[in-house]
């Protein structure tokens, strides 16, 4: 499969094109870095024998817990090959919150 026209935005960042670029961006991201955990929430669906398109919401927490980011991204997909494979990452700019010293307590 051709992957030249997969693309991806991170939030605030610009247009990244071609699965090499997508994915040394993604590596560059978690390197050095604890995993965060994420959990995603599927908002709305579109989908026929050929393309679908997911709004889903993501609960981005930090390795460490001290940041959290929630942020919606568009995913669209297309049936290619016998599979489904992502065509395009579009997010938006996290909003971005830290956890005060008495809401951490009450954590632990």
């Amino acid at each position: 499969m051709d992957s030249s026209g997969s693309s991806c935005i991170h939030p605030g960042g610009g247009l990244l094109q071609g699965i090499d670029d997508i994915l040394a961006s993604w590596a560059a991201i978690f390197r050095d870095s604890t995993p965060p955990r994420i959990e995603h929430r599927l908002i709305q669906a579109s989908t026929d024998e050929r393309l679908a398109v997911h709004t889903v919401q993501e609960d981005i927490n930090s390795g460490s817990g001290t940041r959290r980011a929630v942020v919606l991204a568009t995913n669209i997909y297309g049936y290619i090959d016998g599979g489904w494979r992502m065509l395009a990452h579009h997010a938006s700019l996290p909003l971005v919150e830290t956890q005060s010293a008495d809401s951490q307590a009450l954590l632990h």
